[in-house]
Protein backbone atom coordinates (compact mmCIF):
# COMPACT_ATOMS: atom_id res chain seq x y z
CA UNK A 1 0.00 0.00 0.00
CA UNK A 2 1.49 3.54 -1.03
CA UNK A 3 0.69 5.68 2.25
CA UNK A 4 0.95 9.41 1.48
CA UNK A 5 2.93 11.75 4.51
CA UNK A 6 1.41 15.20 5.18
CA UNK A 7 3.00 17.40 4.67
CA UNK A 8 5.19 16.20 1.77
CA UNK A 9 4.69 15.19 -2.15
CA UNK A 10 4.76 11.69 -2.77
CA UNK A 11 7.36 10.85 -4.75
CA UNK A 12 7.00 10.36 -8.57
CA UNK A 13 8.12 7.44 -10.99
CA UNK A 14 10.19 9.56 -12.91
CA UNK A 15 12.16 10.78 -9.48
CA UNK A 16 13.33 6.98 -8.79
CA UNK A 17 13.30 5.77 -12.83
CA UNK A 18 17.09 4.02 -13.07
CA UNK A 19 18.23 5.39 -9.74
CA UNK A 20 21.54 3.60 -8.43
CA UNK A 21 21.55 2.54 -4.75
CA UNK A 22 24.52 3.53 -2.63
CA UNK A 23 24.71 1.60 1.08
CA UNK A 24 25.07 3.08 3.84
CA UNK A 25 24.29 0.63 6.66
CA UNK A 26 21.86 -0.87 8.42
CA UNK A 27 20.42 -2.05 12.16
CA UNK A 28 17.82 -2.92 14.18
CA UNK A 29 15.22 -0.06 14.69
CA UNK A 30 12.22 1.24 15.90
CA UNK A 31 10.00 2.68 13.11
CA UNK A 32 9.92 6.45 14.93
CA UNK A 33 14.01 6.57 14.22
CA UNK A 34 13.54 4.77 11.20
CA UNK A 35 11.04 7.16 9.81
CA UNK A 36 13.11 10.98 11.24
CA UNK A 37 16.26 9.12 9.64
CA UNK A 38 14.78 9.20 6.09
CA UNK A 39 13.19 12.84 7.07
CA UNK A 40 16.14 14.65 7.28
CA UNK A 41 16.70 14.34 3.48
CA UNK A 42 12.92 15.89 2.95
CA UNK A 43 12.78 18.88 4.81
CA UNK A 44 14.21 22.05 4.53
CA UNK A 45 17.44 22.94 6.43
CA UNK A 46 18.95 26.91 6.89
CA UNK A 47 22.64 25.45 7.30
CA UNK A 48 22.89 21.95 5.59
CA UNK A 49 20.35 21.08 3.17
CA UNK A 50 20.28 17.96 1.13
CA UNK A 51 20.27 17.73 -2.76
CA UNK A 52 19.90 13.88 -2.64
CA UNK A 53 17.79 10.96 -1.53
CA UNK A 54 17.15 8.48 0.92
CA UNK A 55 16.17 5.00 0.18
CA UNK A 56 15.33 2.86 3.06
CA UNK A 57 13.50 -0.56 3.51
CA UNK A 58 12.81 -1.87 6.94
CA UNK A 59 11.42 -5.59 7.78
CA UNK A 60 10.51 -7.17 11.21
CA UNK A 61 12.30 -4.15 12.92
CA UNK A 62 15.80 -4.72 10.66
CA UNK A 63 16.16 -1.45 8.69
CA UNK A 64 18.60 -0.41 6.06
CA UNK A 65 19.82 2.72 4.40
CA UNK A 66 20.65 3.71 0.65
CA UNK A 67 21.53 6.96 -0.39
CA UNK A 68 20.55 7.85 -4.29
CA UNK A 69 20.61 10.78 -6.68
CA UNK A 70 17.23 11.42 -8.32
CA UNK A 71 16.17 10.80 -11.96
CA UNK A 72 18.80 8.24 -12.25
CA UNK A 73 22.02 10.21 -11.75
CA UNK A 74 25.46 9.37 -10.33
CA UNK A 75 25.63 9.98 -6.67
CA UNK A 76 29.49 11.41 -7.52
CA UNK A 77 27.77 14.25 -9.37
CA UNK A 78 26.59 15.79 -6.25
CA UNK A 79 30.02 15.50 -3.89
CA UNK A 80 30.78 19.12 -4.77
CA UNK A 81 27.38 20.56 -3.52
CA UNK A 82 28.88 18.53 -0.73
CA UNK A 83 31.95 19.16 0.11
CA UNK A 84 33.38 22.27 -1.51
CA UNK A 85 32.37 24.28 1.42
CA UNK A 86 34.59 22.71 3.71
CA UNK A 87 37.82 22.18 1.23
CA UNK A 88 37.21 25.99 0.67
CA UNK A 89 36.60 27.29 4.19
CA UNK A 90 38.12 24.16 6.38
CA UNK A 91 36.67 26.59 9.87
CA UNK A 92 33.27 25.41 8.35
CA UNK A 93 33.67 22.04 10.37
CA UNK A 94 34.20 24.05 13.37
CA UNK A 95 31.10 25.28 12.56
CA UNK A 96 29.64 21.81 12.43
CA UNK A 97 31.17 21.18 15.45
CA UNK A 98 29.56 23.94 17.16
CA UNK A 99 26.52 23.36 15.66
CA UNK A 100 26.22 19.87 17.09
CA UNK A 101 27.28 21.05 20.66
CA UNK A 102 24.37 23.48 20.45
CA UNK A 103 21.88 21.08 19.87
CA UNK A 104 23.42 18.49 22.34
CA UNK A 105 23.94 21.62 24.99
CA UNK A 106 19.87 22.72 24.02
CA UNK A 107 18.60 18.85 25.21
CA UNK A 108 18.16 19.90 28.71
CA UNK A 109 15.78 22.79 27.94
CA UNK A 110 13.69 20.78 25.46
CA UNK A 111 13.38 17.49 27.54
CA UNK A 112 11.17 17.82 30.66
CA UNK A 113 12.86 16.00 33.61
CA UNK A 114 9.88 15.53 35.58
CA UNK A 115 6.71 15.91 32.51
CA UNK A 116 4.03 14.15 34.84
CA UNK A 117 3.06 17.17 35.69
CA UNK A 118 2.78 18.58 32.59
CA UNK A 119 -0.80 18.84 30.32
CA UNK A 120 -1.17 16.53 27.24
CA UNK A 121 -0.57 19.63 25.25
CA UNK A 122 2.74 20.14 27.08
CA UNK A 123 3.53 16.83 26.23
CA UNK A 124 2.76 17.01 23.02
CA UNK A 125 4.81 20.19 22.34
CA UNK A 126 7.61 18.58 24.02
CA UNK A 127 7.30 15.51 22.36
CA UNK A 128 7.40 17.70 18.70
CA UNK A 129 10.74 19.48 19.61
CA UNK A 130 12.21 16.35 20.44
CA UNK A 131 11.62 14.91 17.07
CA UNK A 132 12.74 18.67 15.39
CA UNK A 133 16.03 18.34 17.60
CA UNK A 134 16.41 14.83 16.68
CA UNK A 135 15.52 15.30 12.63
CA UNK A 136 18.66 18.22 12.84
CA UNK A 137 20.71 15.72 14.53
CA UNK A 138 20.43 13.37 12.02
CA UNK A 139 20.56 16.25 9.40
CA UNK A 140 24.09 16.17 9.95
CA UNK A 141 24.47 12.63 10.22
CA UNK A 142 23.08 12.97 6.53
CA UNK A 143 25.72 15.29 5.35
CA UNK A 144 28.28 13.52 6.71
CA UNK A 145 28.01 10.49 4.96
CA UNK A 146 27.80 12.22 1.54
CA UNK A 147 30.62 14.15 3.01
CA UNK A 148 32.82 10.70 3.62
CA UNK A 149 32.24 9.34 0.27
CA UNK A 150 33.18 12.68 -1.48
CA UNK A 151 36.37 12.66 0.27
CA UNK A 152 37.19 8.97 -0.44
CA UNK A 153 36.57 9.77 -3.96
CA UNK A 154 39.20 12.95 -3.44
CA UNK A 155 41.56 11.03 -1.66
CA UNK A 156 42.12 8.25 -4.34
CA UNK A 157 42.99 10.86 -6.87
CA UNK A 158 45.29 12.71 -4.42
CA UNK A 159 47.18 9.45 -3.99
CA UNK A 160 47.33 8.99 -7.46
CA UNK A 161 49.51 5.18 -7.97
CA UNK A 162 50.53 5.32 -4.82
CA UNK A 163 49.92 1.74 -3.40
CA UNK A 164 48.13 0.50 -0.71
CA UNK A 165 45.43 3.34 -0.85
CA UNK A 166 42.49 1.68 1.30
CA UNK A 167 45.79 1.75 4.37
CA UNK A 168 45.85 5.60 3.69
CA UNK A 169 42.20 6.56 3.34
CA UNK A 170 42.21 4.56 6.39
CA UNK A 171 44.95 6.69 8.23
CA UNK A 172 42.83 10.02 7.10
CA UNK A 173 40.02 8.39 8.61
CA UNK A 174 41.22 8.40 12.27
CA UNK A 175 39.25 10.70 14.23
CA UNK A 176 41.09 14.41 15.15
CA UNK A 177 39.54 13.94 18.55
CA UNK A 178 38.94 10.94 21.17
CA UNK A 179 36.43 9.07 20.63
CA UNK A 180 33.42 9.21 23.09
CA UNK A 181 33.81 5.31 23.58
CA UNK A 182 37.74 5.86 24.12
CA UNK A 183 36.87 8.56 26.87
CA UNK A 184 34.49 6.72 28.55
CA UNK A 185 37.51 3.71 28.79
CA UNK A 186 40.28 6.58 29.65
CA UNK A 187 37.66 7.54 32.60
CA UNK A 188 36.94 3.89 33.73
CA UNK A 189 40.53 3.25 33.44
CA UNK A 190 42.04 6.11 35.28
CA UNK A 191 39.80 5.13 38.26
CA UNK A 192 40.80 1.77 38.06
CA UNK A 193 44.65 2.95 38.16
CA UNK A 194 44.12 4.98 41.11
CA UNK A 195 42.21 2.06 42.88
CA UNK A 196 44.85 0.02 42.45
CA UNK A 197 47.43 2.42 43.60
CA UNK A 198 45.77 2.69 46.64
CA UNK A 199 44.81 6.47 46.20
CA UNK A 200 41.00 5.78 46.11
CA UNK A 201 39.05 2.96 48.46
CA UNK A 202 36.22 1.51 46.75
CA UNK A 203 34.66 1.90 50.07
CA UNK A 204 34.52 5.36 50.47
CA UNK A 205 32.67 7.97 49.01
CA UNK A 206 34.80 9.52 46.31
CA UNK A 207 34.99 5.89 44.71
CA UNK A 208 31.20 6.43 44.25
CA UNK A 209 31.46 9.78 43.44
CA UNK A 210 33.77 8.98 40.15
CA UNK A 211 31.06 6.92 39.58
CA UNK A 212 28.34 8.91 39.38
CA UNK A 213 30.48 11.49 37.63
CA UNK A 214 30.98 8.81 34.66
CA UNK A 215 27.33 8.00 34.50
CA UNK A 216 26.44 11.51 34.56
CA UNK A 217 28.76 11.82 31.57
CA UNK A 218 29.02 8.31 29.80
CA UNK A 219 25.76 6.38 30.85
CA UNK A 220 23.95 6.74 27.14
CA UNK A 221 27.30 5.35 25.30
CA UNK A 222 26.16 2.17 24.33
CA UNK A 223 22.38 3.34 23.25
CA UNK A 224 20.75 2.63 19.75
CA UNK A 225 17.90 2.46 18.00
CA UNK A 226 16.27 -0.24 19.75
CA UNK A 227 16.57 -1.73 23.04
CA UNK A 228 19.53 -0.90 24.16
CA UNK A 229 20.26 0.02 27.47
CA UNK A 230 21.97 2.84 29.33
CA UNK A 231 24.42 2.03 31.36
CA UNK A 232 24.15 2.13 35.52
CA UNK A 233 26.85 2.51 38.10
CA UNK A 234 26.42 -0.77 39.33
CA UNK A 235 27.27 -1.78 35.45
CA UNK A 236 30.50 0.72 35.90
CA UNK A 237 31.65 -0.49 39.14
CA UNK A 238 31.76 -4.23 37.62
CA UNK A 239 33.71 -2.59 34.92
CA UNK A 240 36.30 -0.97 36.92
CA UNK A 241 36.29 -4.51 39.14
CA UNK A 242 37.71 -6.27 35.78
CA UNK A 243 40.21 -3.24 35.27
CA UNK A 244 41.69 -4.21 38.44
CA UNK A 245 43.00 -7.91 37.25
CA UNK A 246 44.41 -5.98 34.31
CA UNK A 247 46.86 -3.43 34.00
CA UNK A 248 45.15 -0.15 34.15
CA UNK A 249 47.94 1.91 33.60
CA UNK A 250 49.51 -0.06 30.59
CA UNK A 251 46.08 0.00 28.50
CA UNK A 252 46.34 4.02 29.25
CA UNK A 253 49.64 3.83 27.56
CA UNK A 254 48.45 2.35 25.13
CA UNK A 255 45.70 4.39 24.48
CA UNK A 256 47.71 7.76 24.65
CA UNK A 257 50.38 5.74 22.11
CA UNK A 258 48.13 5.02 20.01
CA UNK A 259 46.03 8.15 19.44
CA UNK A 260 49.48 9.76 19.63
CA UNK A 261 50.57 7.48 16.38
CA UNK A 262 47.81 8.10 14.70
CA UNK A 263 47.87 11.84 14.45
CA UNK A 264 51.81 11.61 13.42
CA UNK A 265 50.62 9.50 10.93
CA UNK A 266 48.07 11.62 9.39
CA UNK A 267 50.73 14.28 9.27
CA UNK A 268 53.11 12.36 7.71
CA UNK A 269 50.21 11.63 4.85
CA UNK A 270 49.65 14.99 4.29
CA UNK A 271 53.23 16.18 3.67
CA UNK A 272 53.51 14.80 0.00
CA UNK A 273 50.02 16.24 -1.24
CA UNK A 274 49.01 19.17 -2.55
CA UNK A 275 46.57 21.55 -0.79
CA UNK A 276 43.64 20.49 -1.81
CA UNK A 277 45.18 16.82 -0.37
CA UNK A 278 46.01 18.43 2.55
CA UNK A 279 42.51 19.63 2.98
CA UNK A 280 40.97 16.27 2.17
CA UNK A 281 42.59 14.62 4.58
CA UNK A 282 42.16 17.26 7.67
CA UNK A 283 38.28 16.87 6.47
CA UNK A 284 38.25 12.92 6.85
CA UNK A 285 39.74 13.31 10.14
CA UNK A 286 37.30 15.72 11.41
CA UNK A 287 33.98 13.77 9.68
CA UNK A 288 35.12 11.22 11.39
CA UNK A 289 35.26 13.02 14.78
CA UNK A 290 32.00 14.80 14.25
CA UNK A 291 30.11 11.36 13.09
CA UNK A 292 31.36 10.67 16.70
CA UNK A 293 29.71 13.65 18.33
CA UNK A 294 26.63 13.05 16.30
CA UNK A 295 26.08 9.67 17.11
CA UNK A 296 26.70 11.12 21.17
CA UNK A 297 23.99 13.26 20.61
CA UNK A 298 21.48 10.85 19.28
CA UNK A 299 22.21 8.58 22.31
CA UNK A 300 21.98 11.81 24.74
CA UNK A 301 18.49 12.70 22.87
CA UNK A 302 17.38 9.37 23.42
CA UNK A 303 18.53 8.66 27.10
CA UNK A 304 17.11 12.58 28.01
CA UNK A 305 13.54 11.55 26.15
CA UNK A 306 12.94 8.53 28.08
CA UNK A 307 11.38 10.30 30.81
CA UNK A 308 8.81 12.16 28.52
CA UNK A 309 8.04 8.63 26.70
CA UNK A 310 7.73 6.71 29.55
CA UNK A 311 4.99 9.44 30.79
CA UNK A 312 3.03 9.57 27.36
CA UNK A 313 3.32 5.38 27.27
CA UNK A 314 1.56 5.59 30.75
CA UNK A 315 -0.40 8.36 29.76
CA UNK A 316 -1.49 7.18 27.15
CA UNK A 317 -1.76 3.28 28.01
CA UNK A 318 -0.16 2.49 24.90
CA UNK A 319 2.85 -0.47 25.33
CA UNK A 320 6.34 1.70 24.43
CA UNK A 321 7.47 -0.80 21.47
CA UNK A 322 3.84 0.60 19.83
CA UNK A 323 4.64 3.79 20.56
CA UNK A 324 7.89 4.00 19.41
CA UNK A 325 6.70 2.55 16.18
CA UNK A 326 4.01 5.01 15.72
CA UNK A 327 4.61 8.19 13.03
CA UNK A 328 5.10 11.49 14.76
CA UNK A 329 1.45 12.74 13.62
CA UNK A 330 0.01 9.58 14.92
CA UNK A 331 1.88 10.26 18.86
CA UNK A 332 0.53 13.67 18.40
CA UNK A 333 -3.19 12.45 17.61
CA UNK A 334 -3.10 9.78 20.86
CA UNK A 335 -2.04 12.28 22.90
CA UNK A 336 -5.52 13.94 21.85
CA UNK A 337 -7.48 10.90 22.40
CA UNK A 338 -7.22 9.14 18.84
CA UNK A 339 -5.69 6.08 19.28
CA UNK A 340 -3.30 4.60 15.79
CA UNK A 341 -4.56 2.67 13.26
CA UNK A 342 -3.23 -0.36 14.29
CA UNK A 343 -3.31 -2.48 11.54
CA UNK A 344 -1.28 -0.35 9.73
CA UNK A 345 1.05 -0.05 12.35
CA UNK A 346 1.33 -3.67 12.09
CA UNK A 347 1.66 -3.56 7.78
CA UNK A 348 4.96 -1.27 8.32
CA UNK A 349 6.17 -3.29 11.32
CA UNK A 350 6.19 -6.09 9.10
CA UNK A 351 7.88 -4.82 6.24
CA UNK A 352 7.85 -1.02 4.75
CA UNK A 353 10.12 1.02 2.16
CA UNK A 354 10.58 4.81 2.63
CA UNK A 355 11.90 7.14 -0.34
CA UNK A 356 12.58 10.33 0.46
CA UNK A 357 14.02 13.09 -1.68
CA UNK A 358 13.91 17.17 -0.81
CA UNK A 359 10.62 18.07 -0.24
CA UNK A 360 9.32 14.71 -1.13
CA UNK A 361 8.33 11.53 0.89
CA UNK A 362 6.41 8.23 0.27
CA UNK A 363 5.99 4.88 2.59
CA UNK A 364 4.83 2.08 1.00
CA UNK A 365 3.90 -1.23 2.64
CA UNK A 366 2.69 -4.57 1.80
CA UNK A 367 3.00 -5.19 -1.99
CA UNK A 368 3.92 -1.90 -3.06
CA UNK A 369 6.79 -2.47 -0.68
CA UNK A 370 8.32 -5.96 -1.91
CA UNK A 371 7.92 -4.71 -5.48
CA UNK A 372 9.67 -1.87 -4.76
CA UNK A 373 12.22 -4.65 -2.50
CA UNK A 374 12.50 -7.00 -5.77
CA UNK A 375 13.09 -4.19 -7.75
CA UNK A 376 15.92 -2.34 -6.48
CA UNK A 377 17.44 -4.69 -3.90
CA UNK A 378 17.09 -8.22 -5.38
CA UNK A 379 20.83 -10.21 -5.13
CA UNK A 380 22.00 -13.20 -6.70
CA UNK A 381 24.82 -13.64 -4.90
CA UNK A 382 23.82 -17.21 -3.84
CA UNK A 383 26.94 -18.56 -5.89
CA UNK A 384 29.39 -16.33 -5.36
CA UNK A 385 32.33 -16.92 -3.26
CA UNK A 386 34.86 -14.41 -3.48
CA UNK A 387 33.73 -10.35 -2.49
CA UNK A 388 35.92 -7.61 -2.38
CA UNK A 389 35.71 -4.58 -0.32
CA UNK A 390 37.96 -2.18 0.89
CA UNK A 391 40.15 -2.56 3.74
CA UNK A 392 39.21 -0.77 7.05
CA UNK A 393 42.43 -2.58 9.33
CA UNK A 394 45.03 -5.02 7.90
CA UNK A 395 45.34 -8.43 8.92
CA UNK A 396 44.66 -12.06 7.33
CA UNK A 397 42.35 -14.16 9.37
CA UNK A 398 40.29 -17.73 8.51
CA UNK A 399 37.24 -18.21 10.61
CA UNK A 400 34.14 -19.29 11.48
CA UNK A 401 31.50 -16.66 9.95
CA UNK A 402 28.67 -15.26 12.94
CA UNK A 403 26.07 -13.23 11.38
CA UNK A 404 24.97 -10.34 13.94
CA UNK A 405 22.28 -7.93 13.69
CA UNK A 406 21.54 -6.63 16.75
CA UNK A 407 22.23 -7.17 20.60
CA UNK A 408 20.00 -10.21 20.35
CA UNK A 409 23.03 -12.16 18.71
CA UNK A 410 25.17 -11.07 20.53
CA UNK A 411 26.12 -14.36 22.48
CA UNK A 412 26.38 -16.14 19.22
CA UNK A 413 30.21 -14.89 18.74
CA UNK A 414 32.66 -17.01 20.06
CA UNK A 415 36.22 -15.45 20.04
CA UNK A 416 38.33 -15.40 16.93
CA UNK A 417 35.03 -16.02 15.06
CA UNK A 418 34.47 -13.81 11.84
CA UNK A 419 32.11 -10.84 12.53
CA UNK A 420 29.45 -10.34 10.07
CA UNK A 421 27.54 -7.39 10.52
CA UNK A 422 25.51 -4.51 8.48
CA UNK A 423 27.46 -2.09 10.81
CA UNK A 424 28.54 -1.54 14.35
CA UNK A 425 27.57 1.21 16.74
CA UNK A 426 28.85 2.00 20.08
CA UNK A 427 26.45 -0.77 21.61
CA UNK A 428 28.63 -3.46 19.25
CA UNK A 429 31.97 -2.44 21.30
CA UNK A 430 32.25 -5.39 24.18
CA UNK A 431 31.67 -8.01 21.30
CA UNK A 432 33.73 -6.47 18.06
CA UNK A 433 37.21 -7.08 21.24
CA UNK A 434 36.08 -11.03 20.54
CA UNK A 435 36.48 -10.92 16.65
CA UNK A 436 39.15 -12.61 15.04
CA UNK A 437 38.25 -10.05 12.08
CA UNK A 438 34.68 -8.13 11.20
CA UNK A 439 33.03 -7.63 7.69
CA UNK A 440 30.92 -5.31 7.21
CA UNK A 441 28.06 -4.14 4.45
CA UNK A 442 28.87 -0.01 5.39
CA UNK A 443 31.59 0.53 3.22
CA UNK A 444 32.03 4.52 4.90
CA UNK A 445 35.68 5.83 5.56
CA UNK A 446 34.07 7.30 9.14
CA UNK A 447 31.64 4.21 9.76
CA UNK A 448 32.02 3.29 13.33
CA UNK A 449 33.48 -0.43 12.08
CA UNK A 450 35.96 0.82 10.20
CA UNK A 451 37.36 3.69 13.22
CA UNK A 452 36.96 1.31 16.14
CA UNK A 453 37.98 -1.84 13.90
CA UNK A 454 41.52 0.08 13.25
CA UNK A 455 41.66 1.13 16.77
CA UNK A 456 41.46 -2.32 18.27
CA UNK A 457 43.87 -4.13 15.52
CA UNK A 458 41.12 -6.07 14.18
CA UNK A 459 41.42 -6.88 10.39
CA UNK A 460 38.44 -5.54 8.90
CA UNK A 461 37.02 -5.60 4.96
CA UNK A 462 33.82 -3.16 4.66
CA UNK A 463 31.50 -2.39 1.76
CA UNK A 464 31.02 -5.88 1.19
CA UNK A 465 27.55 -5.71 -0.32
CA UNK A 466 24.66 -7.50 1.64
CA UNK A 467 27.48 -9.50 4.03
CA UNK A 468 24.12 -10.67 6.10
CA UNK A 469 22.63 -11.77 3.50
CA UNK A 470 25.44 -13.79 1.70
CA UNK A 471 27.38 -15.19 4.58
CA UNK A 472 25.35 -17.96 7.04
CA UNK A 473 26.44 -18.60 10.94
CA UNK A 474 28.91 -21.66 10.27
CA UNK A 475 30.73 -20.44 7.19
CA UNK A 476 34.08 -20.80 7.00
CA UNK A 477 35.69 -17.93 5.66
CA UNK A 478 38.67 -16.05 5.02
CA UNK A 479 38.93 -12.44 5.18
CA UNK A 480 42.03 -10.87 3.69
CA UNK A 481 42.01 -7.32 5.19
CA UNK A 482 45.31 -6.82 3.40
CA UNK A 483 43.77 -6.81 -0.53
CA UNK A 484 40.17 -6.43 0.91
CA UNK A 485 39.48 -9.82 -0.24
CA UNK A 486 36.29 -12.14 1.66
CA UNK A 487 36.15 -15.59 0.51
CA UNK A 488 33.61 -18.38 1.48
CA UNK A 489 35.94 -21.44 1.90
CA UNK A 490 33.34 -23.44 3.03
CA UNK A 491 29.77 -23.58 3.10
CA UNK A 492 27.37 -24.82 6.10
Amino acid sequence: MIRPISPYKGIVDKDIEDIILYREGGRLCYFLYHYIIVEQVVRKHPLYQHSVGLFAVSKDYFAKWFLFAPNGQKLEEYFSAYLDRYTNDLRELEGMENYLLKLAASLHNVLPVNPSSLSNDELKKDFSAFCHLYRDIMIIAGNLRVIDRAVVAGLRKSFGDKGGQDELIAIAGTPSKIPFNTAEEVALLKLAADVRKGNIDPLLPEFHSRITEIVENYAWSQMGYMDEAAHTGEDYEKRVTQLLVENPEQALFKIDARLKDNAKQREDLSKDLDARGKALVRIASWAAYLKDLYKACVNKAEYFAEPLFQEIVQRTGIRKDIFLNLLPDETLALLDGVRPDMSFVNERTKQNVLVGLPGKLTLLTEGEAQEFVERYLTHRDSQKTEFKGRVASRGKVIGTAKVVLGEDDFQKLEKGEILVVSNTSPDFTPIMHKAGAIVAEEGGLTAHVSIVSREFGIPCVVGIANATEVFKDGDSVEVDANKGIVKILKRV
